[in-house]
């Protein structure tokens, strides 16, 4: 039978209910981004995708632009006031 060949997940039902949230999830993402409103309320990336691999794409990419080792970046966040008056600005 077909599922002596399945490499998936145990449960397939499951795994399609997980790909069809996070297709409805881009989706409404894309759809503020359409409308301009990209940051008007809360992105939650992980119902997109998976953030550390996000996160490890980003790291290599940015990696590849600045001609620097992977292992010299370091990931920095700031939130609250004193971050939007250090937008763009490196330490």
């Amino acid at each position: 039978p077909w599922s002596d060949k399945w490499e998936g997940p145990e449960s397939p039902p499951i795994w399609l209910q997980a790909v069809v949230k996070k297709k409805l999830a881009i989706d409404a993402w894309l759809d503020t981004v359409e409308r301009g409103q990209t940051l008007a309320s809360p992105v939650y990336p992980s119902s997109m995708f998976n953030p550390s691999v996000f996160l490890n794409a980003l790291r290599q990419q940015t990696a590849r632009q600045s001609k620097v080792a992977v292992d010299e970046l370091k990931l920095v966040c700031q939130w609250g006031d004193s971050a939007r008056s250090s937008v763009g600005a490196l330490p």
